[in-house]
């Protein structure tokens, strides 16, 4: 598990990255963006989980009703996981081009090598959204079958769980395209390359997962699992095997 201790140490090192002076004001956009969000977010989860009590409740026979203190929680984790994961898409996909920026400084500053772009600020916007809206398609493919699955009794406990890993994962990746992407390397590449240090990728994504859902906290975990997963890939990349994964030109 020291692998696993290893990523979640990367991304609780990203807060520490975000206060050097350098880094600052690149934090800016990225935290005013997931404060609007998580605010209007926040008031919105309220209701949902609200109406989502009462249709639970109505939806099963009433003999059934004790079922509800088994299926509830389950059902809860699972909807808030969700819509934390939906505000937290969103709020990258509107952060995109400033966390490529964000990384690309990072890296800078711990020393990486220098990430150099021929392409105009409009195309490096546009590389940015299109990216989380595969990152985006990626993930709803493969979690929308687990949603359903869920709801079904007997297999609901292991489609949930099969769902948070596919979640914490996903946030995993969704973080390291940034530090990755400005190398080079295309989304599918980056699941290949990724896919070699899995407990390590696992350990960052479920940190960066839970101080989403801790209050305050979650205004400042973009910009901080930006800088985490750039020094997690400048601190690790010897650990992945290049060879055969080139760079796109």
């Amino acid at each position: 598990m020291n692998a696993f201790a290893n990523g979640a140490r990367h991304a609780l090192a990203g807060f520490s990255l975000i206060m050097r002076p350098r880094m600052r004001r690149f934090v800016v956009v990225p935290l005013l963006v997931n404060l609007l969000l998580f605010i209007g977010g926040g008031i919105l989860l309220v209701g949902w989980i609200e109406q989502l009590s009462i249709a639970l409740t109505a939806w099963l026979p009433e003999w059934l009703h004790w079922l509800r203190y088994i299926i509830w929680p389950l059902f809860l984790l699972l909807f808030v996981g969700l819509v934390l994961f939906g505000f937290s898409t969103l709020a990258n996909l509107i952060g995109a081009p400033f966390n490529g920026v964000l990384a690309e400084r990072c890296a800078a500053l711990l020393g990486g090598e220098p990430v150099v772009s021929n392409r105009p600020l409009w195309a490096e916007v546009m590389v940015a959204i299109k990216g989380e809206l595969q990152k985006l398609g990626f993930y709803l493919i493969r979690a929308l079958p687990l949603g359903l699955l869920a709801l079904i009794p007997g297999v609901g406990l292991f489609a949930s769980l099969g769902l948070v890993w596919l979640t914490v994962w996903m946030v995993a990746l969704g973080y390291l395209d940034y530090p990755l992407g400005n190398n080079g390397l295309t989304f599918k590449q980056q699941r290949v390359l990724l896919g070699q240090q899995r407990l390590l990728l696992l350990g960052f994504g479920a940190s960066v997962f839970v101080l989403t859902l801790i209050p305050i906290v979650n205004f400042i975990v973009m910009p901080a699992a930006v800088c985490g997963a750039t020094r997690l890939w400048v601190s690790e990349q010897n650990e992945f095997v290049t060879h055969g994964i080139d760079p796109v030109t």
